[in-house]
């Protein structure tokens, strides 16, 4: 739970040390659990990061040169839906929103033989680390 005074505030600034308990079948709050020992209320501005935003609070910088990525001749991938085809690597893309990006099935070509980098063909490489 976060409080948000405007809907473009990031959601982290102000969390919220209660949680309340929901039955979906009644579509009711039931409960509202609140810890013993409650946490501080941050006390700090909102911040938003959109441009406008910046622009009014501290303003843009201006000592940056633009970067320019070009590819004349076009990208070095292709992709199928979410199947990615790179130099000689091949996997699946997804994201989730507990791991964020998760890779599977990714596979080597080494000179014809495509070879697993896993031993399982389920298993996938997230951002998650147990």
């Amino acid at each position: 739970m976060y409080y948000r005074p405007n809907i473009d505030d990031l959601q982290y600034t102000f969390p919220l040390d209660f949680c309340p308990i929901y039955n979906i079948e009644t579509q009711e709050i039931v409960y509202i659990d609140v810890p013993e020992k409650r946490r501080p209320l941050n006390t700090a501005p909102a911040t938003n990061y959109d441009a406008e935003s910046i622009q009014r609070s501290i303003g843009l910088r201006d000592d940056l040169k633009p970067i320019h990525v070009t590819q004349p001749e076009g990208v070095s991938f292709k992709l199928d839906g979410r199947t990615i085809d790179w130099q000689k690597w091949n996997f699946h893309i997804g994201f989730n929103y507990r791991e964020g990006i998760v890779l599977s099935n990714i596979t080597f070509n080494d000179r014809g033989n495509v070879r697993p980098v896993s031993t399982c063909e389920n298993e996938h490489f997230g951002s998650r680390h147990d």
